[in-house]
C-alpha cells in the first residue's frame, strides 16, 4: 500500500519553495550593477526580437472560413 500523503502540507511546501526561488532571483537581482541590469535588459529584448522574427508567418496558410 502507498504512503498516505497529506495534501495540504505538500501544496504548502511548494508554494513555499516557489516563493523561496522568487526571493533568491531578487536577491540576485538586486545585487546587480546599474550597468548589468541594463546589459541584461537589453539582452532579453535582442533575444525576444530575434525569437520573434523567426516565427513563421500564417498568412501564406488557406484563408479562414468566415
Amino acid at each position: 500500500m502507498g504512503k498516505v500523503v497529506n495534501l495540504t502540507k505538500y501544496r504548502e511546501r511548494r508554494e513555499r519553495e516557489a516563493l523561496a526561488k522568487q526571493a533568491a532571483e531578487a536577491r540576485a537581482q538586486s545585487g546587480r550593477t546599474k550597468a548589468e541590469r541594463l546589459t541584461r535588459r537589453r539582452e532579453a529584448s535582442r533575444r525576444k526580437v530575434e525569437l520573434d522574427g523567426k516565427k513563421l508567418d500564417d498568412s501564406d496558410g488557406p484563408p479562414e472560413a468566415v
